[in-house]
């Protein structure tokens, strides 16, 4: 990757291949997903979000590892509840 990031051309070959090769995302029509996590380029800036929801927090290049990091966490957390919570109710219906 080129140590000016100001300049990085997200349209690039160099940033698909860092995208899908390095960090592991799929390459779709101005975004890269994986799992749930979603990285958008939109007018040459870059966008983060799920695909659970349409809602996008813009980021900069140098700090997208970290939110990457985030995003991943926030998904585990939430679908641990997810399970909690089906596993009562299941519980729950199972005795009355």
């Amino acid at each position: 990757m080129k140590s000016n990031t100001a300049d990085m051309d997200y349209e690039s070959q160099e940033f698909r291949n860092y995208m899908t090769k390095k960090l592991q995302f799929v390459d779709d029509i101005n975004k890269y997903t994986r799992k749930f996590t979603v990285v958008y380029v939109d007018n040459r800036e870059l966008f983060i979000g799920h695909t659970v929801s349409n809602k996008r927090t813009k980021i900069q290049f140098e700090d997208m590892k970290d939110w990457i990091a985030y995003f991943d966490r926030i998904l585990v957390v939430l679908f641990f509840i997810y399970h909690v919570v089906l596993s009562l109710m299941k519980h729950n219906n199972k005795y009355k």
